[in-house]
């Protein structure tokens, strides 16, 4: 009796032993999670500025499953990806066209800082990003200063598909402001204004 006993108590211990090397092989690296969604954050940014449309869907989970909300005051507005996808091409000519230097286009640049990202909810296959960002616009033609035209915070859904991190839910707050500036729209609130991302407030021609 005794004897089966402590072969009882050794099998316990190497199964408790196996279960615990298993649980630490499947420990979550944080930092790596982090470096690899802010690296994701950071080709978004960079496809934002120079309106990369193919780059700024690829940070994306391009099915339906995608929601984007855009907010602002009391106002918000929902589109799933293939309203925004749409919304993007749409609207790339025009952007392009912007950016091009004068007797062509208006010298337009848009660049986009972000601050500290910060992250929750990290597991293997998910996690939440969120960041405060800025927008700045400025034009050669017509001549416009360097302007502040949006402040706001913008939050991802992170998923891992096959390795590759995605945002499946993005949320941009756009932070109310009375400050107007030569060459911008008023607001973003409703369908009509919510067009893409929402980024910048110049409307040039």
């Amino acid at each position: 009796m005794k004897l089966w006993m402590q072969k009882l108590t050794l099998l316990l211990v190497i199964v408790g032993l196996l279960l615990l090397v298993a649980g630490c092989g499947k420990k979550v690296d944080e930092a790596q999670i982090q470096q690899d969604i802010t690296e994701g954050v950071n080709s978004f940014k960079t496809a934002v500025q120079a309106y990369n449309v193919a780059n700024m869907l690829g940070f994306l989970v391009q099915d339906n499953s995608f929601k984007l909300t855009i907010s602002e005051g009391t106002g918000s507005y929902d589109k799933n990806y293939t309203t925004l996808k749409t919304e993007l091409e749409e609207d790339q000519e025009k952007q392009l066209h912007w950016r091009q230097a004068p007797l062509t286009g208006h010298g337009y640049v848009l660049t986009m800082e972000l601050g500290t990202i910060v992250f929750s909810n990290m597991s293997a296959s998910g996690a939440i990003a969120m960041a405060p960002f800025k927008i700045k616009e400025q034009a050669q033609e017509p001549e416009i200063p360097q302007t502040v035209t949006d402040v706001g915070q913008i939050v991802c859904e992170m998923v891992n598909l096959q390795g590759i991190w995605r945002c499946q839910k993005m949320t941009i707050v756009y932070y109310v402001s009375d400050k107007t500036s030569a060459g911008a729209r008023n607001t973003k609130s409703g369908e009509e204004a919510a067009q893409g991302f929402c980024f910048g407030l110049f409307d040039l021609h």
